[in-house]
């Protein structure tokens, strides 16, 4: 029975019995190299490796017994130098390693009693099979080599929302320094970051405060102020911390001020301060440390303390707010003013930029806000119906002067009052009534009828009632009724020399 230790180097084989390529059945070839339970064998077309129940032996045989090798033919001297001048000359494979890479795989087939070194270096087909059980090795240890452990999860430093501010300086011709606004909003809390560009040629300034009450403080009194040859218009920002790749003049990290005051007690922080030559305010932080004067100074009744935030200011509260969607495209933040101020007194109606089919509208109270949910939740407006719910926000800072263009998405109240009158009503009609000034005489209600229906144009509309104060007009359907409201309520117009801003509600 033959056996792979009859299989030697330069051993004469028949390939005889291969189903896989049966086309090398009788072909005859040299084993080149017997390694595990596999053979090399040279052949006319190619080296090949095969089992040896495949291969025949059919001369040139040379036996290996208890470590002795006996070879019957030694090669010859022409055959040797042959031999070593393709085994220099010729390239390796493509994609082969260094040759030291070759020599460590063959010493590791030499310690499995696999042919020298030297046969390595000198047979593609061996270095093929080195680099190969190399491969399988180093795969081993690193499989048995456990993975390092993944590296602690960094906690999240976000800051919660409402501590950074977006400052406006609207109309500015100078540019304030970091250190200027630094201070100024120090008095109201604790600065960490500011951040300072320009967008659209406006000078704004983007500030972190320690806490969203503190941001809220500054912004309730600063809001709509005249500081640094500007108008600032602030609003909260979408930003839950402010990062910049690196620290200049316009860009600055306080921590380190802001340490060496925390250190020091509440009676000492103006002398530290002077010490340091900080430009300090009278506050510090929402606490007076001179003379009580804010900057811009508050109202004498004021001095020594913060006043409290008013309506007005814009900062409000969760409830005071409602989002509508479903708006009429192109419709302005004006002509919704006209519809939704009649269920309470308005501070602000903004349409959104980024989705301008929904509105932030901010009431002075919740008791409005709701009125208007209840009233105008599933009402049609054009095509399209709209939907009315209680907003997260606490309100829709006037953002005016951020960028060109903005007044199609702005309306505050100092630019659109509407007179309180007549009763609040859903709009389940075609009606809607609007005041008539008092010093007209009924000789001249028809001529005002006959002004108020060209307000309206293109819609239809005819009286359906009068009063000594109102006039009632009825529209072909509750669309248009909307329609005329949200165009002329609030309106100022002017009749025979008398100026009066009419006040429309559904009747």
């Amino acid at each position: 029975m033959t056996t792979l230790y009859d299989f030697c180097e330069g051993t004469l084989v028949e390939v005889a019995g291969l189903s896989t390529n049966k086309d090398l059945n009788g072909e005859r070839g040299a084993v080149i190299c017997a390694q595990a339970d596999r053979l090399v064998v040279r052949l006319p077309s190619g080296d090949i490796a095969l089992k040896p129940v495949n291969c025949k032996i059919v001369g040139g045989k040379r036996k290996l017994q208890e470590g002795k090798d006996e070879t019957s033919e030694p090669p010859s001297q022409s055959q040797q130098q042959q031999q070593q001048q393709s085994a220099t000359t010729s390239p390796p494979p493509p994609g082969q390693p260094q040759q030291q890479d070759i020599i460590g795989a063959a010493m590791l087939l030499n310690s499995l009693k696999s042919p020298g070194i030297s046969q390595v270096l000198n047979n593609p087909v061996l270095q093929l099979l080195s680099m190969q059980l190399l491969k399988q090795q180093q795969q081993q240890q690193r499989s048995a080599t456990p993975p390092p452990p993944p590296p602690p999860a960094a906690e999240d430093p976000a800051k919660p929302p409402g501590c950074c501010l977006l400052v406006v300086l609207r109309g500015s011709t100078s540019e304030p320094s970091a250190d200027d606004i630094f201070w100024t909003f120090s008095q109201f809390g604790i600065v960490e970051k500011i951040s300072i560009f320009y967008k659209d040629t406006n000078l704004q300034a983007l500030l972190q405060y320690s806490t969203p009450e503190d941001a809220l403080r500054a912004m309730g009194y600063l809001n709509g102020r005249i500081m640094y040859n500007a108008e600032l218009a602030i609003m909260l920002s979408s930003h839950l911390q402010l990062t910049f790749p690196r620290a200049d003049h316009r860009n600055r990290d306080f921590t380190s001020i802001n340490n060496t005051i925390k250190k020091t007690p509440d009676d000492q922080r103006s002398a530290v301060c002077s010490a340091n030559t900080w430009p300090v305010k009278s506050f510090l932080w929402g606490k007076n440390i001179g003379d009580g004067w804010l900057e811009p100074k508050q109202d004498p009744a004021y001095q020594g303390k913060i006043p409290a935030p008013s309506a007005n200011n814009a900062v409000g509260r969760v409830g005071d707010c409602v989002l509508i969607s479903g708006l009429p495209a192109n419709m302005t933040a004006t002509e919704l003013w006209g519809l939704v101020g009649i269920y309470g007194k308005l501070i602000a109606v903004k349409i959104l930029q980024k989705r301008p089919d929904c509105a932030l509208v901010q009431y002075t109270d919740t008791y409005a806000a709701n009125n208007a949910i209840n009233a105008l939740d599933s009402c049609a407006l054009g095509e399209a119906r709209l939907k009315v719910k209680q907003s997260k926000h606490a309100n829709a800072t006037n953002w005016r002067g951020a960028n060109s263009g903005l007044e199609h998405f702005m309306c505050t109240s100092a630019e659109r009052a509407i007179p309180e009158s007549y009763p609040i009503s859903p709009p389940p009609s075609k009606c809607a009534t609007c005041n008539v000034p008092k010093d007209l005489i009924s000789a001249t209600k028809e001529e005002l009828v006959e002004h108020l229906k060209s307000l309206f144009a293109p819609l239809t509309a005819t009286v359906s009632g009068q009063t000594e104060s109102s006039i009632t007009f009825a529209f072909d359907s509750i669309e248009d009724s909307v329609d005329a409201i949200c165009k002329v309520n609030g309106k100022e117009t002017t009749f025979k020399d008398t100026i009066f801003k009419m006040k429309m509600c559904f009747w």
